[in-house]
């Protein structure tokens, strides 16, 4: 085998494993249209009025690479087994998919969940990972609203807010008037 082969059997290779990966992931559509692509490019297409259509075909072969690196759909066997123990990118692939409610009512019908995701939200995050995360705090909210009730989530959230209003308005008394 030559340095040629070589390289074009591992082209090959990565590419198919980014083609299963993409499966896994749930990105159906772009493994289809990348392995229609790559087939189409093997085969080889007849022209059409002058042109190849393959020319059009042919970039089409790299949606798998794309589609290995980005999120996966948050129901896929991919987030099943990888995005638990990165909770971070498991909410950011539900955002992205817009499954904010559905994960809503199921994090408020497991306990454990609810308290697992609630700890995830109170660490430390950067300024950029609190903005991308504001939509999945209200999900926590209303995950927690509905877990414990009208009634006990205002007591919950009175109790927790009182001792900040009563500092900030102490503070403020304390403050000299101008």
């Amino acid at each position: 085998m030559n340095t040629q082969q070589i390289i074009v059997i591992t082209i090959s290779l990565v590419w198919f494993v980014c083609l299963v990966v993409c499966f896994l992931k749930g990105k159906y559509v772009m493994a289809v249209v990348g392995l229609i692509a790559a087939v189409a490019q093997q085969v080889g297409l007849p022209p059409v009025g002058g042109y190849y259509i393959l020319n059009l075909i042919y970039p089409l072969w790299f949606l798998p690479f794309i589609g290995a690196v980005r999120l996966a759909h948050p129901k896929s066997y991919y987030a099943n087994w990888f995005y638990r123990s990165n909770l971070h990118k498991y909410w950011r692939a539900i955002e992205r998919y817009g499954l904010i409610q559905e994960y809503a009512a199921k994090i408020a019908s497991d306990p454990s969940a609810s308290a697992e995701f609630e700890t995830f939200l109170k660490r430390s995050l950067t300024p950029e990972q609190r903005l991308s995360g504001l939509k999945t705090t209200e999900a926590a909210e209303v995950a927690k609203l509905t877990r414990l009730g009208r009634d006990a989530y205002l007591a919950e959230k009175q109790a927790e807010l009182s001792p900040q209003i009563d500092a900030m308005i102490a503070q403020m008394k304390e403050r000299p008037k101008n």
